[in-house]
């Protein structure tokens, strides 16, 4: 399970709330990781490995309770924690518990570690449900807290991109078929209600209110579009939800952990909207 949909249960009504474990096999890219994200988590650990020298365990940190990334073939010197606030959510989706793999609920906002636990932090998607701007300064300064000073931070953003669209961009390119999923439609759909105000987000009420304006027959929609109608329905969830996505830009997220983090680099995959999904590696900034 991707962090995005478990972040906070005080964020989601209980429509959405309850819905999420069942429906999660009908949500696909971006919102889920697929090989590729895999891919280059795993070649980021290797080079670190290289380059630090891991000699003892080393512990890993994992935001949420994503499947794609709880069973990757993690090196042999690391144990894995996962830390989600849902006990539902891990629950559900959670793979199960390892000699070098475990689960804890807890907030990332106050991590319940000592100073200097982690080696390496990772995350999907998880910081679309936090607050613009101050929800990004707690989280930075409670994974700084916990992150050693050669370790690493590494996060899978969803961005907005540089030249926001509008709803009827997002439809035109429905009437021309270009859209190759529903999960790319709904994504693109939610970022240009939110436009350039990435403070306020998109309520996802708005969303839904949006969607049922333009789309006034969901099933013949699907159908004209190749795409199950149950996968579609998913959108139904967002119906009076208070919930609120906010898509920052790269250059956001950076200047928000700026005071913790530096920028190491950035990489994108392939598939569709990839390059509103990049990876981001932050090194620790040093006192």
């Amino acid at each position: 399970m991707t962090c995005i949909e478990t972040r906070r249960l005080g964020h989601l009504n209980s429509q959405l709330w309850n819905s999420l474990p069942s429906q999660w096999h009908l949500i696909g890219s971006p919102l889920r990781p697929v090989e590729q994200d895999a891919e280059i988590i795993m070649k980021t650990l290797e080079n670190v490995r290289d380059i630090s020298g891991y000699s003892t365990t080393q512990t890993a940190l994992l935001l949420g309770v994503t499947p794609e990334i709880a069973t990757l073939n993690w090196p042999a010197e690391f144990k894995l924690l996962a830390v989600d606030r849902s006990p539902g959510m891990i629950a559900a989706v959670w793979p199960g518990d390892e000699a070098w793999r475990s689960v804890t609920c807890a907030d990332w906002l106050s991590l319940p570690f000592p100073d200097n636990s982690f080696d390496f932090v990772v995350g999907d998607g998880c910081l679309v449900l936090m607050h613009y701007p101050d929800e990004y300064r707690r989280l930075s300064a409670s994974l700084r807290q916990c992150l050693r000073s050669e370790g690493v931070l590494m996060l899978r953003i969803f961005c907005r991109p540089t030249q926001v669209e509008s709803v009827d961009d997002v439809f035109m390119d429905i009437q021309k078929r270009a859209i190759g999923s529903f999960d790319a439609f709904k994504w693109r759909l939610i970022m240009a209600v939110q436009g350039d105000d990435v403070a306020g987000g998109a309520l996802l009420a708005d969303v839904w209110r949006v969607w049922r304006r333009y789309v006034p027959d969901p099933q013949i929609f699907a159908q004209e579009q190749g795409w199950s109608f149950q996968k579609v329905q998913v959108i139904d969830t967002y119906h009076d939800s208070p919930t609120r996505y906010h898509y920052p830009t790269l250059e956001e997220v950076c200047k928000e952990f700026g005071d913790d983090f530096e920028l190491a680099w950035s990489q994108v995959g392939e598939y569709e909207l990839a390059e509103r999904c990049p990876h981001v590696m932050f090194r620790p900034k040093r006192a």
